[in-house]
């Protein structure tokens, strides 16, 4: 398989666009509502599906350089239904390929988004968590009230709760998503801990593969990233996955939140992460050398400190790319308008952290390296940095961050369901399966 097919095969839930904001009840209501044209609907999203799947082919073809003779092998090969929209081979006129087998896998992809065969859920290692509210936190092992209303906790505790783990419709997961994005996340409140959340902008990151985020970190200086080892390496065989080899490794993009530093890195590098003895949380953190560029106007990084973490209360700071939030929002936008034409996918405005909520997002327990929070999370998340504040000197461009470690995903039970090894085990005094709704960060340096 090629690094196009490979890449577009992943990448395929990420070809619709978020541009929007947080939705809101009206925009929900046009694609969930009961008056809505479920015919429609679908034709509408598989014509967006299709568009952005032709120009994302069309600039894979032009960028590997794919050519050949074979007529069978030309795009002009790719059939549609008669309503829908033409764009897949206007897009690819004149675009021939040299690997028939290549072209036939992508005929079938582009089948299955004509048939609206495809979901929104991401592998089943983040989790959505239903938030208990508490009224005092620590920050800086101080005491601080976070004032809450019980009718905002328990909205998003009612859409969290009817977030469905199988998408059984793809447009009843949608409108759950956007509910959980509209009641739980944020992508501008300030926190009692997170004052300005421009400072973590400068230094958290978004791992990016061919236009798709699939992991987050932290840069701590500007040659070293600071993110989660299985973004890279199969817990199950210790090796690099099957994603990653030196072509496409040249094509992943580390971006900073605030768009002002980018980074590469070296397959040699994602080499050293791999494992011969056995995949164990206390080895998920993991720090990678890379090269940043950056550019104009870009402050200096924020100073990074790694602090303990001892004791359950402490608020928390998690952000990263929510998974299929932004095809829900396209989704609704297309409800309201069918004839729209999508633009192209843009990963950063599917950027969330947790509104405060009475403190949702706080450590929950603290067991050997393992801390278990209540912070929401998604598919894209793992490497977040766990952000305990963030805090600046008047009148100095200095800042510092201070996080208690890196972001894993969900515990689960045990390894059958999905749980991590190392905080999965229960050891006297501690039940890791107390945790299981929980999500787990690990804290070694």
């Amino acid at each position: 398989m090629s690094d196009v097919l490979r890449s577009l095969r992943y990448s395929v839930f990420a070809l619709l666009p978020l541009g929007f904001g947080a939705a809101s009840a009206e925009d929900v209501d046009r694609l969930c509502g009961t008056t809505a044209n479920q015919t429609e609907f679908q034709l509408a999203t598989a014509n967006l599906l299709s568009q952005n799947f032709a120009n994302r082919l069309a600039r894979a073809a032009k960028q590997h350089q794919l050519s050949g003779a074979s007529p069978t092998g030309s795009a002009g090969a790719l059939s549609s239904p008669s309503r829908l929209n033409p764009v897949i081979t206007q897009s690819l006129e004149g675009t021939s390929f040299n690997e028939l087998p290549e072209l036939v896998a992508l005929r079938q992809s582009v089948a299955n988004i004509q048939l609206f065969d495809f979901s929104l859920l991401g592998p089943r290692t983040q989790q959505t968590v239903v938030p208990e509210p508490v009224q005092v936190v620590k920050i800086a092992k101080s005491q601080v009230n976070v004032p809450y209303l019980r009718s905002e906790v328990d909205r998003c505790a009612d859409a969290v709760r009817k977030l469905p783990r199988v998408a059984d419709s793809t447009q009843k997961y949608a409108c759950a998503l956007l509910n959980v994005d509209r009641y739980c996340l944020t992508t501008t409140e300030s926190q009692p801990h997170v004052a300005n959340p421009e400072i973590l902008k400068r230094a958290i990151a978004i791992l990016v593969l061919d236009d798709v985020a699939f992991c987050t970190g932290i840069l701590l200086n500007e040659n070293t990233l600071r993110t989660a080892r299985h973004c890279f390496i199969n817990a199950v065989s210790g090796d690099v996955e099957s994603q990653f080899t030196p072509a496409s490794v040249k094509r992943i993009t580390i971006e900073t939140l605030d768009s002002l530093r980018t980074a590469t890195l070296e397959y040699s590098e994602i080499g050293k992460l791999k494992i011969t003895d056995g995949f164990d949380i206390d080895g998920d953190a993991v720090s990678v050398k890379i090269v940043t560029k950056t550019g104009a106007g870009a402050n200096d990084l924020p100073d990074v400190k790694l602090v303990e973490a001892k004791e359950p209360n402490v608020l928390l700071w998690l952000a990263g790319p929510v998974f299929g939030l932004s095809q829900a929002i396209v989704m609704k936008a297309v409800a309201a308008n069918p004839t729209a034409k999508a633009p192209e996918v843009n990963w950063r405005s599917a950027i969330r952290w947790s509104k405060l909520l009475g403190a949702q997002c706080r450590i929950r327990a603290v067991h050997g390296t393992c801390v278990y929070h209540g912070c929401q999370s998604f598919s894209g998340y793992s490497g977040s940095p766990m952000v305990t504040r963030t805090y600046q000197q008047t009148g100095s461009t200095n800042a510092t961050i201070e996080y208690i470690g890196v972001h894993s995903g969900s515990p689960g039970i045990d390894k059958k369901h999905g749980g991590w090894p190392g905080c999965a085990k229960s050891e006297e005094g501690f039940n890791a399966s107390d945790y299981f709704s929980f999500n787990v960060g690990n804290t070694r340096e």
